[in-house]
């Protein structure tokens, strides 16, 4: 296995912000799942961003291992793990069609990211009761997927689906300070965040989006044509 804490960049921030969990918020870590952790030594000219994996290494939990005195490496060590037998296993679901629809139309394997490091009892942290919490794990995440985008650096990114606000803060910090140029305005927008091509597209299984499929398509062309 990967050895995580010797070749990852962000590993110091990583680290701090476990430990502050553990040593300040242990109690309402209840529920949270072991954190996201991608492989940022695997580099594409596209990352793929979701919100966050539902149920992300779910025979395990943060607190659970924090109880049972697991050491914050063994932790990360654990999840990149998880992250690594996800990629090399052939899943079904409309994030993984997603995911393989952009491979065809960019020719490469694009990046796996997501917003949020961790889940809550399978499903959004949004659903927790702990707006501290909640309130922490959104600017601890917004750090760590800037960290991933600015060592990766992938050409293009593209988010799927709703992000509840979040974005401001990772576009913020790409632009360092500059206004974006507006590609194609509207929800589902084309902008160029400093060094990025930045696209938003629904997430596949979203119910209400019309046309969804179109607009997908549409936005990967793009990306397509921006690569070359």
């Amino acid at each position: 296995m990967t050895d995580f804490f010797k070749h990852d960049p962000y590993s110091k921030l990583y680290q701090d912000f476990m430990h502050e969990l553990a040593e300040k918020h242990l109690e309402a870590t209840e529920g949270l799942s072991m954190p996201f952790l991608p492989n940022i030594q695997q580099t594409s000219d596209v990352a793929v961003i979701g919100l966050e994996t539902r149920g992300w290494g779910s025979k395990y939990n943060f607190q659970q291992m924090l109880t049972e005195n697991k050491p914050i490496e063994e932790i990360a060590q654990s999840s990149l793990g998880i992250y690594q037998g996800v990629l090399n296993r052939e899943i079904k679901g409309k994030f993984w069609w997603l995911m393989r629809e952009v491979k065809k139309v960019v020719d490469q394997e694009p990046m796996w990211l997501n917003f949020y490091a961790f889940d809550y009892n399978k499903t959004s942290i949004r659903k927790s009761k702990n707006k501290e919490l909640i309130a922490l794990i959104d600017k601890y995440s917004a750090e760590k997927l800037i960290l991933e985008i600015e060592l990766t650096k992938p050409k293009a990114l593209i988010f799927c689906g709703k992000f509840h606000g979040n974005l401001t803060q990772v576009k913020n910090a790409l632009l360092q300070g500059k206004q974006p140029e507006i590609i194609k305005p509207g929800d589902y927008f084309i902008q160029q965040w400093g060094d990025y091509r930045v696209c938003r597209i629904p997430h596949a299984a979203a119910p209400a989006v019309k046309d969804k499929g179109t607009i997908i398509k549409e936005q990967l062309d793009k990306v397509r044509e921006y690569l070359g």
